[in-house]
């Protein structure tokens, strides 16, 4: 039987002095970005003479392949957390959504806790194994992502000499390909990690015993308990019906991102911009989200987006069309996220959905 959502109610649990320092920090980050993006001459909005010739439908096309993205992202969820509850596709669409705004407003990725706590029932469904679901996804995409990133270069080589700088601001273009192999490797060594403790759980526990389990028995049983929860998270895998679909959303989601960066390359007057340069480009900004953020992953964004442009195009290219493509793209992106957020907000709590939103800057927040 399907878990029915409740109304929710929220509590402060961080004190507000704490959670003003917090926000104060991460502001004067986004003050401190701004102010160098300005120094460097990289423009924050579309040039006007871009948007003056830009193609609306090629840009219109770009937004819907980037919704169509967001919505696969978000609908994979109910096969991550399948094996633990019967929690409804809708639901999973709808706290998937609510919480991918959270990550996306609250700093430092603090918002990766929101989906655990919205979707955890009391008594019902564990809170670490949904936490070890969001472990699962992102480690995943890690690999997935860095593999497009790898493939896109492979497939399309960046140009030489590629830049040191991009307006004055240093870029270091240099180094993407390096780092996106290491990147790559991290993430898989990682996924290992995850899927052997996951099948050699009876190894853990004996390692656990014989180390923690010295200084307090029922401390090493509560850490195995921990552990195996954590890594239960791989269980959708020995599932072909979860594991089958979970893919083929991931594959849609990444593909439809590629598709919409190469469309909105193509609607302010990048034509040249092949399939393969654009899967490059959707490569570099996973690297930027895979950090903690800023609000609104403001500079992680932007950083990508002209480290992955500096591989292909002239700097005076990227200070233009370049330029129109990250800012345009940057837009598309809160519009998608923010927006879906609230009407899935609605949809799933009533009126009340907006409080969740609104609440955001309070402190953390947890399902009662």
């Amino acid at each position: 039987m399907e878990v029915e959502p409740k109304n929710p109610t929220f509590q402060v649990q961080a004190s507000k002095s704490k959670t003003r320092r917090v926000w104060a920090l991460a502001l004067a980050f986004v003050v401190l970005l701004v102010a160098l993006f300005r120094a460097s001459a990289l423009p924050l909005l579309p040039p006007r003479e871009v948007l003056q010739t830009a193609d609306w439908t090629w840009l219109g096309l770009s937004f819907a392949a980037f919704l169509l993205s967001a919505l696969a992202k978000y609908a994979r969820i109910y096969f991550l957390v399948r094996p633990f509850a019967d929690i409804g596709f809708g639901r999973c669409l709808r706290i998937g959504a609510i919480a991918a705004a959270l990550v996306t407003l609250l700093p430092f990725r603090l918002g990766e806790f929101a989906r655990p706590a919205l979707l955890r029932e009391k008594g019902k469904i564990s809170g670490w194994h949904l936490t070890s679901t969001v472990a699962v996804e992102r480690i995943l995409d890690g690999v997935a992502f860095g593999g497009v990133l790898l493939l896109g270069l492979w497939m399309a080589p960046p140009h030489e000499p590629l830049p040191d700088h991009i307006g004055k601001l240093p870029v270091p273009v240099h180094l993407v390909p390096a780092f996106a192999s290491w990147l790559t490797l991290c993430f898989g060594l990682l996924l290992a990690m995850m899927a052997l403790a996951y099948l050699q759980r009876g190894a853990i526990d004996f390692v656990l015993e014989k180390t923690l389990g010295r200084i307090s028995r029922s401390l090493a049983a509560r850490a195995g308990k921990l552990v195996a929860s954590l890594v239960e998270g791989v269980s959708f895998v020995r599932h072909g019906r979860l594991s089958v679909p979970y893919l083929g959303l991931t594959a849609l989601h990444i593909i439809a991102h590629v598709y919409a960066l190469e469309w909105l390359g193509f609607g302010v007057g990048l034509r040249e911009l092949t399939f393969s340069e654009a899967s490059t480009l959707v490569g570099c900004l996973a690297i930027g989200f895979a950090f903690p953020n800023a609000p609104g992953f403001f500079g992680a964004v932007q950083l990508s987006l002209y480290a992955g442009l500096g591989l292909y195009l002239l700097p005076a290219d990227i200070l233009v069309e370049g330029a129109a493509l990250t800012s345009i793209f940057y837009f598309y992106f809160l519009i998608t996220v923010l927006g879906l957020a609230v009407v899935m907000a609605i949809a799933e709590y009533g009126r009340k959905g907006m409080l969740l939103l609104f609440s955001i800057g309070s402190g953390e927040l947890s399902r009662r």
